[in-house]
């Protein structure tokens, strides 16, 4: 089998384990300390490189780690703690200290849940942050006015000494705090003993505290575009389900269930899956294009979407025919009442078996308004021949069934008509228009192609480019098995009754049988029980890890 990707026609493998290396560690040359003195833009040369660095970090809880680790590297301290401003309060976020060997919060992990510093000036991080200045403590031994009990306590139950403290703020593009980067103990290389931090260091640091704001920055704005552009999509998703009846829950189960087997592809170590990834970014672009695949039926008509019978419109025609059926009953009777009264009557036996006739015609015109699995030539001629036979209303010959009304009993499988089921399917050229609309950023540029291809099959027999299998990747045919299969398991469908799964598994296989559908997805979704474990994990109010 042939797997396809979503970008430059590579699919996203899965990596080899990182050889070393502490999450939040810069991936570029490290330095305890300023002290290059051959070449005095050596110092800016590798505050250059950690901004790129920095500028290039897309997870915030890294990018905070990174920030503490070259800020020490720059500064030479041997520790550094960085807080983040949120409600007139300092939170802790990220901790190391070199000589104690300790790393934590953020993706360190081991949180110690320090409570928050208030915005209160004799806190020196405090301070800082409420003046926009760097608070620079040469020696926190001698008298201050600030309170140094923090540091004093953490001196208690580790036996670590802070000497001396650098608090510098981190300010966004408007001047305003974002948190405050604090080192302790600059290590003079030298002697290797704590001491004040040098000018040049604090300079470095004030430099990095400035790069920090704008990174932290960016990466919040991004990640408020992302919470933006997800939550526009959970509104249309919602609208909707809201729409129809029979589809109502259909486009949240598709996004689930896809993520769950990319969930299991991702942990398959078998041949062809072994090699395949779906990392972050990946599962995120898979959600949507799930939840964007059946978009385009916002504009299709519900009463076409929620069609129980063939005669069904805004409301089912099946109650026109009874009724018609009672007046030509109704004149049956009065015929033959009539002819009784000029003495032509043909006998009661004779009215009832009429009457009895139109019965049953009436019971077989109504149950072929009912979706079947095929109409067979025998009922198909039937309808037409019942058709052909007219009464009379008002002097007006009019047929037993409108030419509209047999188109719609005619029809052999389902309920829908030609042109009605030409008008659903164009629902996925609806749903690439509209997504064609929208500036997808790279790294979500398959999610468009996978929502737009997912009634695509294949041997090209789909719809609406008729691609074949090496058009489609492997996320495009995830998809169409979960739609199918979530179709015909749907409880919600008022033209079919709920199928059993091992029925569905059934015609999942024919269509691979056929070559439609991609056989290693439809095994590994049967034998992982993805479907069965979904369930029962939405029935307890749970959703697949992934999202």
């Amino acid at each position: 089998m042939t797997l396809h990707g979503t970008q430059n026609g590579a699919h996203p493998q899965k990596s080899p384990p990182p050889e070393s290396g502490t999450a939040g560690e810069s991936s570029g040359p490290s330095h305890r300390a300023p002290q290059d003195g051959a070449n005095p833009l050596a110092p800016m040369q590798r505050l250059a490189q950690v901004g790129i660095a920095l500028s290039a970090q897309r997870d915030l809880d890294t990018l905070l780690a990174l920030i503490v680790e070259e800020a020490c590297n720059f500064t030479g301290a041997d520790g550094g703690t960085l807080y983040l401003l949120g409600n007139d309060q300092l939170h802790f976020s990220i901790s190391i200290n070199r000589s104690l060997g300790i790393k934590t919060g953020g993706p360190y992990g081991n949180d110690p849940n320090f409570p928050p510093l208030p915005l209160n000036p004799t806190f020196a991080a405090a301070f800082a942050a409420i003046h926009h200045t760097t608070v620079h403590i040469p020696d926190l031994d001698a008298p201050s006015e600030f309170d140094f009990s923090g540091p004093r306590r953490f001196e208690a139950q580790t036996g670590y000494h802070a000497v001396s403290m650098l608090a510098t703020p981190m300010l966004d593009h408007k001047g305003e705090p974002l948190g405050v980067l604090q080192l302790l103990n600059a290590v003079d290389p030298a002697t290797g003993k704590p001491g004040p931090f040098p000018l040049e260091a604090r300079m470095l640091g004030e430099a990095m505290a400035s790069l920090a704001g704008v990174s932290i920055r960016n990466v919040r704005l991004i990640r408020a575009s992302e919470a933006l552009f997800e939550a526009l999509l959970e509104v249309m998703a919602t609208a909707l389900d809201a729409r129809s009846r029979s589809t109502h829950g259909h486009v949240r189960r598709v996004a689930d269930l896809t993520l769950a087997l990319a969930e299991a592809i991702d942990a398959s170590t078998a041949p062809p899956f072994d090699t395949v990834h779906f990392d972050k970014e990946r599962l995120r672009e898979l959600k949507i294009a799930g939840l964007l695949h059946d978009i385009g039926k916002i504009v299709s008509p519900p009463h076409i979407m929620d069609k129980a019978t063939k005669l069904e419109t805004i409301f089912d025609r099946a109650e026109l025919i009874r009724t018609r059926y009672l007046a030509i009953e109704a004149q049956t009777e009065a015929r033959h009442l009539c002819a009784r009264l000029n003495g032509q009557a043909a006998g009661e036996e004779a009215l009832a078996a009429e009457i009895a006739a139109l019965h049953e015609e009436l019971d077989f015109v109504l149950a072929c308004n009912h979706p079947g699995e095929w109409l067979d030539d025998a009922a198909f001629d039937r309808l037409k021949a019942i058709a052909a036979t007219t009464y009379v209303v008002a002097g007006i010959e009019r047929p037993r069934l409108t030419p509209d009304e047999l188109e719609n009993l005619s029809i052999r499988k389902g309920s829908l008509t030609e042109a009605e089921r030409k008008l659903m399917q164009s629902h996925i050229e609806v749903t690439q228009r509209m997504l064609a609309k929208i500036p997808f950023p790279r790294h979500l540029a398959g999610a468009p192609i996978f929502a737009g291809n997912h009634h695509e099959a294949l041997d090209g027999s789909g719809y609406p480019q008729g691609l074949t299998g090496s058009q489609l990747p492997l996320q495009s045919r995830m998809l169409a098995v979960i739609d199918l299969l979530d179709a015909l398991t749907d409880p919600d469908r008022p033209y079919r009754k709920q199928m059993p799964l091992e029925e569905a598994f059934g015609i999942l296989q024919l269509e691979v049988d056929k070559g439609r559908l991609d056989g290693d997805v439809v095994r590994l979704l049967r034998e992982e029980k993805i479907f069965e474990r979904y369930r029962e994990q939405w029935r307890g109010g749970e959703t697949s890890s992934a999202l």
